[in-house]
């Protein structure tokens, strides 16, 4: 009896761990490749594009959702491997992932005043205008922009630009500049650049255009070339605009009478020992910026 019940006890114990055994989940190893290399998680959406997808287990569903950016699996009943692959996008502008061919495309898919972010992805010869009432927020991520002609960035409404990155227009016998101002932009470590027959930074005079300039750097080398005209209210608060003008081409030119130019920061330079400043008409209020040899300035350092 001792011995049936103890050949039972055993049986029992066997299907029990045969069970368990049988029971256990599979496995599912999900491996990330970014342009051919091995990751642990998956790579921004904003800078990388799905390629192709593969799985070890012909049974089991394996989807990559590009919408969510995540991977649907099912079916799932052997231990599974599958590897998804990423390569860097063609597209030089993203919005939530979504890619653009052109700088105007993403400015034009922006149809109401929630805020947008736009990653560059590349560098860019190409313009753009922002729509009107627009709320944007244009990260540069180190890349160029060169409208090669024509005014590079427009903004009428409001726009952030952030860098690490440069704004520039190189085509020399045009009259274009690189940046426009008819509403509220604010940019932030940009380096930016012209060689144009025309200014580099245009803060217009349509009454309402407010420009701030943050740890940017603003130049032209050029002889006898304005470099940033203020015809409405900008703010300097740091950075450094440099120039190389006569008299009649300063660097900083306040040019109309509802003109108001905060100089809080940083430094403004004439290479060429001549106005840095020139306040035609307007306000210039002078706090902490460095320029020397200005006109129509009360005080200058």
């Amino acid at each position: 009896m001792k011995y049936a019940k103890r050949l039972l006890l055993i049986l029992v114990l066997t299907f029990i761990f045969a069970t368990v055994i049988g029971c256990s989940e599979p496995t599912l190893t999900v491996n990330y490749y970014i342009d051919g290399e091995l990751n642990n998680t998956t790579p921004d959406h904003n800078f990388y594009d799905f390629a192709s997808i593969e799985c070890s287990n012909e049974k089991a569903n394996a989807t990559w959702d590009e919408n969510t950016w995540k991977l649907t699996t099912g079916n799932i009943t052997k231990d599974t491997t599958v590897n998804i692959y990423f390569e860097y996008t063609d597209s030089p502008f993203k919005i939530n992932g979504t890619g653009y061919a052109t700088l105007q495309d993403a400015f034009n898919s922006v149809t109401d005043t929630n805020p947008v972010v736009i990653e560059t992805t590349a560098d860019y010869i190409g313009f753009g205008a922002t729509p009107v009432g627009s709320n944007i927020t244009l990260n540069l991520n180190g890349f160029t922009l060169d409208g090669a002609g024509f005014d590079t960035i427009t903004c009428n409404g409001n726009l952030v630009i952030n860098g690490d990155g440069c704004i520039t227009n190189t085509v020399s016998d045009e009259y274009s500049k690189s940046l426009v101002n008819y509403g509220n932009l604010t940019i932030n470590n940009v380096t930016v650049l012209n060689t144009t027959d025309n200014v580099a930074i245009w803060n217009s005079n349509n009454g309402g255009s407010v420009m701030t300039i943050n740890d940017c750097t603003i130049t032209r080398e050029e002889l006898d070339r304005i470099v940033v005209i203020n015809s409405g209210e900008m703010y300097f608060n740091s950075g450094t605009i440099t120039g190389a003008g006569d008299k009649t081409h300063p660097v900083v030119y306040n040019n109309a009478d509802i003109a108001v130019l905060h100089l809080e920061g940083g430094m403004i330079v004439n290479t060429s020992e001549s106005y840095t400043v020139y306040c035609d008409a307007g306000t210039v209020i002078h706090n902490d910026t460095i320029a020397e040899n200005t006109y129509g300035v009360e005080t200058a350092e």
